[in-house]
């Protein structure tokens, strides 16, 4: 074998990776002659060969990881034999990183070639979005049915139906079906731009931890969609004890949620420093659901037999968090906490969070209040962490309370676009976007200094906090039929004379109003309309 020419031991190693993707790496261990050549030919590399079938997805991650590293600047082809449409994006993710020097593809039929598709005279090959359709197991099994009786000729490793390549100038954008969420088993991160995820029908309801675990994949998304199912989430008793890491979203500045119970969630567990447009839709809902954050700690009583001290000693809990076993037991006797048998109820043995309280009680009417509380209290979550610079905040058939909009409005300054459809919000919260008699940041500590160094001292702050929004340029809203129209006038009116009066002067805010919609709100009249319009001219539409 020794005697055997180089040129001739890299034409037999070609054959055997060719024939076993995983030769390369046995061959190796011969000898430190077969070693050197395997280590320094990129030409034995070019071809990789994948079945999920003979690889678990880890180890063809793995193996396609080696051979891209042997392969230096080379380009190369892959050939996979998938015959589970949920493997399919894990398999090819490792080469996603590496679109510059990918050369073709082949997935069960006959292969394509990335360079008819790009041009090597146009610029960098980019990825651009992953929109991912998640179907139930039999409405997928009648998909590719249908699909290979249509067509008896087409791939069936995986079937044709349950992806498509879609080429844009420099970019690729990926469309998947299938049963579930693709496994997190690439090492390299999946540089998508854009992601969408939906759940395609009732039935199917992606647990949060899998959807937030497969963003984590994702972390240059600029723009993410997810639309759910309106299922309730599935939660466990692990998901407090061990819940996931934040899920770092650096780039993102495109938000939106559609559907989903899972809003909370979501919104409560990504880090989005970036965010500069928040789109929620058709969150309400009329119905009880579970609207904690099943990611924090739970509220466990002591051990059985234990008497409480001031805090629990293992979870560190107030005791007066801690729920009593023993209703009966008079309440200047010692009280005794016990395990229940049975686990607590979800809204009771979760950790509630500043803002769970609802103290406005009956006050703040509303026909979804379930779906209100998770919504704001997602927001708050992701506001309080992330600061984002948020510019546009769409509102369709989604509410919270108001004091929710309170709070939120006080923290989003740069807020120039609001969009509020099918709202149950009252005056005050229309009230809010008008002008303050007192600075609005009194009783809001970390909004201004000047207002925290007052409240220390009991003085009047020296600020100019009288408002919110003071960027605000386009207000809608369309279909709010709790808001009066009086409200309506003296917000608009109001603030539409500061802002203009601001502008006239050159102050560099509170900026004034370009656009006001007000339509479909029943309680607004004609004449209110004819009082907003002599302030606001030609800006304000009503249909």
């Amino acid at each position: 074998m020794h005697q055997l020419p180089a040129e001739l031991l890299i034409d037999i190693f070609i054959y055997c990776a060719h024939n076993d993707v995983c030769s390369p790496l046995t061959l190796g261990q011969v000898c430190r002659q077969w070693r050197g050549i395997l280590q320094h030919t990129p030409v034995i590399y070019q071809l990789i060969i994948l079945n999920d079938r003979h690889q678990s997805l880890l180890r063809a991650n793995q193996i396609s990881n080696i051979y891209l590293e042997r392969t230096r600047s080379l380009p190369f082809d892959v050939h996979a034999d998938v015959h589970s449409g949920d493997d399919l994006l894990p398999i090819l993710s490792p080469f996603l990183a590496h679109l510059d020097r990918w050369r073709s593809c082949r997935l069960g039929g006959a292969p394509f070639r990335f360079d008819d598709l790009w041009p090597s005279s146009r610029g960098e090959r980019r990825l651009e979005g992953l929109d991912i359709n998640v179907l139930d197991i039999g409405e997928i099994d009648e998909n590719v049915e249908q699909a290979s009786v249509a067509d008896p000729d087409a791939p069936s490793h995986p079937p044709s139906c349950l992806y498509k390549f879609a080429f844009t100038g420099d970019s690729l954008s990926v469309y998947l079906t299938a049963a579930r969420l693709p496994q997190s088993v690439a090492s390299t991160p999946m540089r998508f731009a854009s992601l969408v995820i939906s759940e395609g029908t009732p039935s199917v309801s992606l647990g949060p931890r899998e959807l937030l675990d497969f963003l984590s994949t994702c972390p240059e998304i600029e723009f993410f969609s997810f639309t759910g199912s309106m299922c309730e989430p599935e939660l466990s008793l692990e998901d407090g004890e061990n819940p996931p890491p934040i899920v770092e979203l650096l780039q993102l500045r495109t938000l939106i949620l559609h559907s989903t119970l899972c809003t909370r969630i979501i919104l409560s567990a990504i880090h989005t420093p970036a965010l500069e447009e928040l789109c929620l839709e058709h969150l309400n809902v009329d119905f009880k659901f579970p609207i904690h954050n099943p990611f924090l700690p739970r509220q466990l009583p002591p051990p059985p037999g234990a008497t409480s001290p001031d805090t629990h000693p293992s979870y560190g809990i107030p005791v007066t968090q801690l729920i009593p076993m023993d209703t009966d037991t008079p309440s200047s006797a010692p009280v005794t906490y016990l395990f229940p048998p049975d686990p607590l109820p979800f809204a009771e043995d979760y950790t509630p969070e500043d803002g769970d309280s609802d103290e406005e009680g009956d006050s703040d009417y509303s026909q979804s209040p379930y779906s209100d509380h998770a919504t704001g209290m997602g927001i708050r979550s992701l506001v309080r962490r992330s600061r984002p610079p948020l510019r546009v905040l769409e509102m369709d058939y989604a509410d919270m309370r108001t004091k929710d909009f309170a709070w939120l409005f006080a923290r989003v300054p740069l807020l120039s676009e609001f969009r509020i459809v099918a709202s149950d919000m009252s005056d005050r919260v229309i009230r809010m976007l008008g002008v303050w008699t007192d600075p609005y940041c009194i009783g809001n500590p970390g909004i201004c200094d000047a207002a925290d160094a007052a409240a220390r001292t009991g003085a009047q702050p020296q600020c100019a906090h009288y408002v919110m929004l003071p960027h605000l340029a386009v207000l809608e809203l369309i279909h709010c039929q709790r808001l009066s129209g009086a409200a309506i006038v003296e917000a608009v009116k109001g603030r539409a004379a500061v802002t203009d009066t601001a502008s006239r002067v050159r102050l560099a805010e509170p900026l004034p109003l370009s656009e006001v919609a007000i339509v479909g709100c029943v309680q607004f009249r004609e004449t209110h309309e004819e009082e907003v319009s002599e302030v606001l001219g030609d800006r304000l539409r009503t249909q």
